[in-house]
């Protein structure tokens, strides 16, 4: 947790502050529908207060949790304490607590900042799905909020979870642990920039693709009639491949398997109807699999997906996410947030089939019978590399097992997807791994238990082969336009990008040559009263010199940040960077106290982050076009897959 400190009055006896209609009224009228409607059947929970609250300093500026909305006290004095406040999250459990404040305290230019999230009366087990939302929700002056919290300030409200408030430090620490989780994912699902880079690159060996692919999206929610069978590679697959082979549940389902699976069923004689994928490196996980074996079988994956693993397939379909390179290309028609691995895009597309009965198996999520993987898969990652990182988890049966990293990754995946989806309509997804880790949203269920739900015979495959469609010919101008397009943007940009170096190169270069002047007038100077007289000239002339810089730079910014080009082509490979970027300059007013020192700083800080953009943008221009790049970007992946970054630029870490 964060060391900010909180001083409060210490007083005898904390009072209870008697409601005030005036007050609940203002504060009534900025709430939604919703919220006042569950206000109405809320009983109230007030807060015993004591006014003075004294926030001494906050570390972090950029993103501030509020655990316990309390008094409000804590909250009106962050406000006040710092106007660079970037994002504030106020997490307050009770809905009781929330109303009881509503009552006695004056809220309405809380209520009306939309620097503010408040999160109210969500239940325990669904709150680091929401704060994971709140993170990542898009603004469209800001843009992303993640881009503002890599490590969030955390201030607990002591009348809440103080020592001697109502529900304790223990609480809070749980209440924490949860929100740094939550930007901890927002953090991972930032790929560095070679390595995402890699994903244009791949994507665009698949531009041909991309035009004489399939579409999918005109069987979204046309399945809700037959249930679902979500198949991983994980060692519970063996129970669903020998109930399918007994009671042949291709026919009684439609089945949804991951890559890893596919050799293995293929060889057991079970025929999946899609095989999902979302890796973009070429492995062996097909090894062995032929064109011919694949009849029928519809492969479903991301545009960066190997274009070899396209052709093994007769009609391939192309799904998109909703990220840079995937708006980018303009190909809406089948969206599909597909999570971290190929069983997580897997499950979601169950999801958008409109499926209502899932049933999941080899989602084991750790190890079993220290297994991984089912027989005869592949595995596209080192586990032992990760053994530093593995925990200990509990699984089903009550039995102490062990997680890998990417296994904890993947189950917050499924858990953020299974509720978001329960939210939006009634289903059941049943979990057969008896030895797996529990899945919250999930039902434990045997496969001897569920023959109600697999009892009729379906036919998915004629359904599947009714609504796939290829992409029409128009799509092909459409997309090349794009290109173009986005080659004459990136030119433009690397324009105003040279104007904005010169001007920098000037401004670093007179600085550089001022504080020689300064410091030689300084050393002259043995009588305390000229030497402060000359000092505060020398620093008004130092911050002189960065002001048409920091405009430079401003307007920069202002032209570019928020534009979706920007965003598709720049901040999707550079996220991380700019991210970290904006953490630091952000900073800048907390932790440098002079004007020309802060400005100097916010000028190099935004030289570094600029000459990354300019670089990785005449990266694109030569992709588009075609031609050979700066860096054989394949030459540099290593083993692992992770690319390393170019030379003199920021490193992954």
């Amino acid at each position: 947790m964060s060391s900010t400190i909180l001083d409060i009055k210490q007083a005898k006896q904390w009072e209870i502050k008697e409601p005030n209609l005036s007050y609940y009224k203002s504060n009534l009228a900025i709430l939604d529908k919703q919220i006042i409607k569950a206000l109405d059947k809320s009983k109230e929970e007030p807060i015993p207060v004591e006014d003075e609250v004294i926030v001494q300093g906050l570390k972090n500026p950029l993103c501030v949790f509020v655990l316990g909305l309390g008094t409000s006290r804590v909250l009106e004095e962050i406000i006040k304490l710092d106007k660079t406040v970037a994002h504030i999250i106020v997490v307050e459990p009770s809905l009781n607590r929330f109303h009881a404040t509503l009552r006695r305290h004056f809220m309405p230019h809380i209520l009306e900042d939309k620097r503010i999230d408040f999160l109210v009366g969500v239940p325990d087990n669904e709150i680091q799905h929401h704060i994971y939302q709140s993170l990542t929700r898009f603004h469209d002056k800001e843009g992303s909020r993640a881009q503002t919290c890599l490590q969030p300030e955390i201030v607990p409200d002591p009348f809440v979870y103080g020592s001697k408030g109502v529900l304790g430090l223990e609480a809070a620490k749980v209440l924490s642990d949860k929100a740094v989780s939550a930007s901890q994912a927002v953090f991972q699902s930032m790929g560095c920039a070679s390595d995402t880079f890699n994903r244009w690159i791949q994507s665009a060996k698949n531009f041909e693709t991309i035009q004489n692919s399939y579409s999918i999206d005109k069987a979204y929610n046309k399945f809700s009639d037959m249930p679902h069978i979500v198949v991983g590679g994980g060692p519970s697959m063996e129970e669903f491949i020998k109930v399918c082979k007994k009671k042949d549940l291709t026919k009684k389902a439609c089945i949804i398997a991951c890559d890893a699976s596919l050799r293995r069923l293929l060889k057991e004689g079970i025929r999946p109807h899609f095989v999902t994928r979302c890796e973009r490196k070429l492995t062996s996980i097909f090894e062995g699999v032929k064109y011919e074996d694949t009849n029928d079988i519809f492969y479903v994956a991301y545009p960066w997906t190997d274009v070899e693993f396209f052709k093994l397939f007769k009609k391939p379909v192309m799904v998109f996410r909703s990220n840079g390179i995937c708006n980018w290309t303009g190909y809406k028609h089948a969206p599909l947030n597909g999570g971290v691995s190929s069983a997580n895009a897997g499950l979601q597309l169950a999801f958008e089939l409109g499926a209502k009965d899932i049933i999941i198996t080899g989602i084991d999520l750790c190890f079993i019978n220290n297994k991984s993987h089912v027989e005869g898969t592949k595995v596209e990652f080192d586990i032992e590399k990760s053994r530093p990182q593995w925990k200990e988890v509990i699984n089903n049966k009550g039995k102490k097992t062990t997680q890998i990293p990417v296994w904890k990754r993947c189950h917050g995946e499924y858990e953020n997807s299974i509720l978001k989806y329960k939210q939006k309509r009634k289903m059941t997804i049943y979990n057969t791994s008896q030895d797996g880790v529990q899945i919250a949203g999930t039902t434990l269920k045997k496969w001897e238990h569920l023959d109600d739900i697999l009892k009729n015979n379906v036919d998915p495959l004629k359904r599947i082969k009714r609504l796939i469609h290829k992409f029409p010919e128009s799509e092909k101008a459409r997309f090349n336009k794009v290109k173009e397009t986005s080659i004459e943007y990136l030119r433009e940009m690397r324009k105003d990008l040279k104007e904005v170096f010169s001007g920098l190169d000037d401004a670093l270069n007179n600085n550089l040559r001022e504080e020689k002047k300064c410091i030689i007038q300084l050393k002259s100077q043995y009588e305390p009263r000229e030497y402060f007289r000359i000092l505060n000239d020398v620093l008004k002339s130092l911050k002189e010199i960065y002001g048409m810089p920091c405009k430079l730079v401003d307007d920069f910014k202002a032209q570019h940040y928020t534009g979706d080009s920007f965003s598709q082509l720049i901040t999707d490979t550079l996220q991380l960077d700019i991210f970290k970027a904006e953490n630091k300059i952000r900073s800048l007013k907390n932790n440098i106290t002079h004007p020309h020192e802060r400005m100097k700083h916010y000028v190099s800080l935004h030289t570094q982050v600029f000459h990354l953009i300019d670089y990785y943008a005449q990266e694109m221009i030569a992709l588009f076009q075609g031609k050979e790049m700066i860096i054989d970007w394949e030459k540099e992946n290593d083993n692992s897959g992770a690319m390393s970054e170019p030379q003199g630029k920021a490193n992954c870490s």
